[in-house]
């Protein structure tokens, strides 16, 4: 992990609670996230013939390899061998094959789970913690909480407690058109390209600084109490939710140190309030 502190926002829920104390975070499908461009990406064919012949053999060659295991010049040899024999039908099946292995890539992509949280903007002092927009977004208007994870602590517990899933991050980056993808660039989906549609987003969404960890499950996934390091309350919560918010923190993470996030009008902006 590149991220010292990772942040993620909620509004006050059963769910929210229930995962809060029961130390689990919640994997979300692509299509569940709130970005209606989420995965929006644009597949691109070779554009001369060159190029695509080239492209076409090395991914036959590559499937060969793989299937039949045998060495690549081998398996070089046996696609372009294919490719003399009748060059137009060859491309046209792979280009009909290169678009499905595509299109099951990207559909093992959508099922990832996917955990989204703020790190600290880089250059920046401000803690995320402090981020109007966040807590707008994403915690009801200060009507929520906000839990700081110590960022290699969180990942390596996710890894150590849910066995039966495979985790990696990846630092989201904020773009101004969709993510293009070579339409010959899938041969399997253990080829960690397919992450790279999962790393864009536009460049309006720059503020949060977002890091994702991503799962091959999508659900509750178990993390360790300790990668928790502090929780933030803001200042709208009702009593009565604060009262239930405090409890399970008392219950759970003793340890933890809690502050209240209020606004500060003469900033303009969120302050960091005292330790309750």
């Amino acid at each position: 992990m590149i991220f010292e502190r990772l942040y993620k926002f909620h509004s006050i829920s059963v769910n929210s609670l229930s995962a809060l104390a029961t130390s689990t975070a919640w994997f979300s499908s692509q299509a569940s996230l709130n970005d209606p461009f989420e995965g929006i990406s644009t597949i691109v064919a070779p554009i001369s013939n060159d190029e695509k012949v080239t492209k076409s053999v090395r991914f036959l060659a590559t499937m060969f390899e793989k299937e039949r295991q045998i060495s690549p010049s081998d398996a070089h040899q046996l696609a372009l061998k294919q490719y003399m024999n009748d060059p137009k039908f060859f491309l046209e099946q792979i280009e009909i094959q290169a678009k499905k292995e595509s299109n099951l890539a990207l559909n093992y992509a959508r099922d990832m789970g996917i955990y989204s949280t703020a790190s600290d903007i880089p250059g920046d002092e401000r803690t995320q913690a402090a981020n109007m927009l966040l807590w707008s977004h994403y915690s009801n208007g200060l009507r929520g909480f906000c839990i700081q994870f110590d960022a290699r602590k969180f990942y390596e517990s996710l890894q150590e407690e849910n066995q039966d899933g495979k985790f990696a991050w990846a630092k989201v980056e904020y773009v101004n058109k969709p993510h293009e993808i070579d339409m010959f660039s899938f041969v399997e989906n253990t080829d960690f390209d397919y992450l790279k549609q999962l790393q864009k987003k536009h460049e309006q969404w720059g503020y949060e600084c977002e890091c994702r960890i991503v799962s091959t499950k999508v659900g509750l996934q178990k993390y360790c109490p300790s990668a928790v390091e502090k929780i933030y309350i803001g200042e709208k919560i009702s009593e009565a939710e604060e009262r239930l918010l405090l409890t399970v923190l008392e219950r759970h993470y003793p340890q933890v140190e809690i502050f209240k996030v209020k606004v500060d009008d003469k900033s303009y902006g969120i302050k960091l309030g005292k330790k309750i």
